[in-house]
Parts: C-alpha cells; structure tokens; sequence
C-alpha cells in the first residue's frame, strides 16, 4: 500500500531539481535591514533555528535529495561552516556563490550548468506547509510553462486606538490575472513598479478582461 502523499513526493523529486535562493530575492537586502548586517540571511534564527532550515525541511519532506543553495560571497563561508557542523538533515546541499546584486533570473542564469531539467524555486525566507509536490500537481494538469505560489496578505487584528503595524504594507506585489482567476499574466515588485503598472499589449490583448491586484503576495 501507498500514500497519495508519500508517491507524489517521490514522484516530483525524481521529476526536479531544487533551486534555494539562501541570500537573495529579499529586495536587495533592505527588507530585514540591520538584522542581516553581520548575519547572513538564511541563517537568521526563527524559532530557535536557522532560516534556512525551513527551505531544506520542506524539500527533504517532499522527497528531494538533492539541492542547489544560491548564496552571497559574504554569506558562504558562515553558510559553508553551517552545514558542515549545525545541519544534521539527509538532503545532500550544493552551495553555489552567486554575486549579491543578481535577482532571482540572474541567479538561476548563473546556474544553468547545474540545472539540467525543470526546477522548483523556493525563495530563502519561505516557511510555509505547502507541498512541492501539490504545486507540482498543479503545474502539470495546466501545461504551464510556470507555476508560482500566491497567498494573501496576513490580516492584522486591529486593537482598538492601536497605530497602524509597518510589516507586508511594503512588501507589495502587483499581480494580473485571466478572467477565471487560474493563469499569471504579469507579477511585479511594486519596488520595481516607477510611476504605474504597464503589462504587455500582447497580454493584455490576448486576455482583454485581465483583473490587476495588489491584495496577493509572491510566497
């Protein structure tokens, strides 16, 4: 006998590599400013453990074997020594260097020797109980070309005379939608977004009753 959760996973990972972007994707590094300043990112503790070790956990549950971990100049030797002491997982951790500037398509072009068949992408402070093979699941019954995990925003309980919190208000996403709500038309940073949102006319032609939101995250 089997479980459906158990097969999938096994499945997925002999289907994917994993790509753990350990040091970048976080707004250039502004977004966990000065807690970042002398420790890298993925190793900053959350509940008594390092943030990277959510990103291996959720991969070693969802069957992988293997990993590539995309980390600073300033960050591998901290991480290097991580896993050569503190991490006592079975995931096997390839740590690859990748220059701090790159974003996310930067690093994973600094990575096209390793990657040599479709690839899963978790950014490095992800901490969530999805299923990669669920996602999997997802991006196979659409035929995508690619498949992103949204979520939205954390709802804030408002106490009363309480000022408003700074958090994920500046962390925003601007997400375009088909009509059924089930395909990504275009994901931007708001960061990255100067004076106003222009999708492309080739988009926005095929797909006339685009819905647009910020109310979505990039998880």
């Amino acid at each position: 006998s089997w479980t459906r959760g158990t097969r999938g996973a096994v499945d997925v990972a002999m289907e994917l590599q994993a790509v753990v972007l350990g040091d970048h994707d976080d707004g250039g590094g502004t977004r966990l400013y000065p807690l970042n300043e002398v420790t890298p990112k993925c190793l900053l503790p959350v509940a008594n453990r390092p943030l990277v070790m959510y990103q291996l956990a959720l991969l070693e549950r969802s069957g992988f074997k293997d990993v590539i971990v995309a980390t600073t100049p300033k960050a591998r030797d901290e991480l290097v020594n991580f896993m050569d002491q503190g991490y006592k997982g079975s995931i096997k951790v390839d740590i690859v260097e990748v220059d701090e500037n790159c974003e996310t398509a930067d690093v994973l072009r600094a990575l096209k020797e390793k990657i040599t068949k479709d690839f899963v992408v978790v950014s490095g402070d992800l901490v969530t109980d999805v299923y990669v093979h669920h996602l999997a699941d997802v991006h196979r019954i659409n035929d995508a070309t690619c498949t992103v995990l949204l979520r939205p925003p954390k709802q804030e309980v408002k106490q009363p005379g309480s000022k408003p919190a700074k958090g994920e208000g500046g962390n925003v996403d601007f997400v375009a939608l088909d009509a059924k709500r089930t395909r990504l038309l275009c994901l931007e940073s708001a960061a990255d977004v100067e004076d106003k949102l222009t999708p492309p006319r080739k988009v926005l032609r095929s797909y006339p009753n685009a819905s647009i939101t910020n109310k979505t995250l990039d998880a």
